[in-house]
């Protein structure tokens, strides 16, 4: 139920450490003592042949409980080094494929270069132009990371997918578009 009310996972691995800690004593006192309908009474000794067979069952039972405990620990413990495994692998394979780990803030943006739909050479002086000049625009923004463009100028070409370009660049957000010239007038697309 604990997760429910949205309780903090310490919670409930505290709780688990408590009960398994209690059980022991819990066991000890239900083999000490005995509930009768006059109260708790100490459990009577027996005597002679009876009581070896008992002793010997304690034994067991003693012996069968600490076994069954050091295999739950050395499962715990199995378990807890192959995920520590398993979580090595997965940051040695972030790591191998985007640079070192970093976390990527959710206001950064990374303006890639505008490509010119005009075959006017000219055209693409203007296309770089737009491109800077809302890298400016965007920069002044104080609570935003803005790539520069001369890190995104590898991106030309646009070779691989967005998300792969944002992961590499290390931004949320990537601003990609087209300009084309036309005379007097000028159409300038983005996504």
């Amino acid at each position: 139920m604990l997760p429910t009310f949205y309780v903090p996972e310490w919670v409930l691995q505290t709780l688990i450490i408590l009960i398994a800690l209690g059980f022991p004593a819990a066991l000890v006192l239900a083999w000490a003592f005995d509930v009768t309908r006059s109260g708790i009474r100490k459990t009577r000794r027996s005597r002679g042949a009876l009581a070896a067979r008992h002793r010997r069952h304690a034994w067991i039972l003693g012996i069968g409980g600490l076994v069954i405990a050091a295999m739950a620990v050395g499962g715990y413990w199995a378990w807890r080094s192959s995920e520590r495994g398993r979580d090595a692998q997965l940051q040695a394979d972030r790591e191998s494929a985007g640079g070192a780990m970093r976390t990527i803030p959710e206001k950064s943006i990374a303006v890639l270069p505008f490509s010119s739909l005009s075959e006017d050479r000219e055209n693409t002086y203007f296309a770089t132009g737009v491109q800077q000049e809302i890298l400016t625009r965007l920069a002044k923004i104080a609570d935003l990371k803005v790539i520069s463009r001369i890190s995104t100028q590898q991106y030309q070409s646009k070779p691989g997918s967005v998300a792969d370009i944002a992961l590499q660049l290390g931004v949320a957000n990537i601003l990609e578009g087209t300009v084309q010239r036309s005379g007097d007038r000028i159409r300038v697309n983005f996504s």
